[in-house]
């Protein structure tokens, strides 16, 4: 990776933002509907008990830099990395441990999305599983609407308690577990 630097994990959560990534990806998805933009077809592989290997990516007009996200999902785990490299001459300019980055991704989606379709006084949500990626989209939507509560369900009743706590705890927005969806 001659010249190019490699960013930890830990560097990355240190300078991420949800709200700035919330107004990146409006800027992005504006690039793509202009038709400077264009995301790679999501591509993957299977082996073993059900492992997976990823590739996913993205081109900007007129950046000099194109991306692409790859990783291997296995039982043992996962960690992606985002791969920046020279649109001009293919050289590497960055690789990026890119888990938490994946997650504020996926949740600013939902922040984006809240924003352009909810209300602008909604003050609820109801958060409808909660697996690992279930808080982020919780924070996403609380960078865009002042939450009051989040009615949570899953089909396992120790993940929607544990994730309606880690809300109030994490967030300070009042959580309740439900069992009815």
């Amino acid at each position: 990776m001659s010249g190019g630097i490699w960013i930890s994990e830990a560097e990355a959560v240190s300078v991420m933002s949800l709200p700035e990534s919330i107004e990146a990806l409006r800027d992005g998805l504006r690039q793509e509907a202009a038709g400077r933009a264009s995301n790679m077809v999501k591509t993957h592989a299977t082996w073993a008990n059900g492992s997976t290997l990823h590739a996913i990516g993205a081109v900007f007009e007129g950046l000099g830099i194109v991306g692409t996200k790859t990783w291997a999902h296995t039982a043992g785990g996962a960690m992606p990395l985002l791969i920046l490299i020279d649109a001009n001459n293919g050289s590497v300019l960055a690789i990026i441990e890119a888990f938490a980055l994946g997650q504020m991704r996926t949740g600013g989606i939902s922040g984006l999305a809240t924003d352009l379709m909810s209300r602008e006084n909604a003050t609820r949500m109801a958060m409808i599983g909660a697996g690992k990626q279930s808080i982020t989209q919780v924070a996403a939507v609380a960078a865009v609407r002042k939450l009051e509560r989040v009615t949570v369900w899953s089909p396992t009743p120790a993940n929607r308690e544990a994730l309606a706590a880690k809300v109030e705890a994490s967030l300070g927005i009042e959580a309740v577990a439900t069992q009815a969806c």
